[in-house]
């Protein structure tokens, strides 16, 4: 799934892999989604496995927060 401008996804980050100049970032019942490389930190996405986590892309800037529940 690639993640339509101003959507947003929240649930638990499981994964992350980075493969083909892109990542897969896996959230929470397996929903993967895909963004380009460098959209985020691979290191900073991969210190957020486990959290409950919220993705959202603006106009091709993607950001992640950390949602507290």
């Amino acid at each position: 799934m690639i993640l339509q401008n101003t959507h947003e996804i929240v649930g638990t980050l499981t994964d992350i892999i980075s493969e083909d100049g892109q990542m897969k970032v896996l959230i929470s019942a397996q929903k993967e989604i895909t963004i380009p490389d460098g959209a985020l930190s691979f290191g900073e996405l991969k210190d957020l496995v486990g959290r409950h986590i919220g993705i959202i892309n603006v106009d091709g800037a993607y950001r992640v927060r950390i949602v507290r529940r």
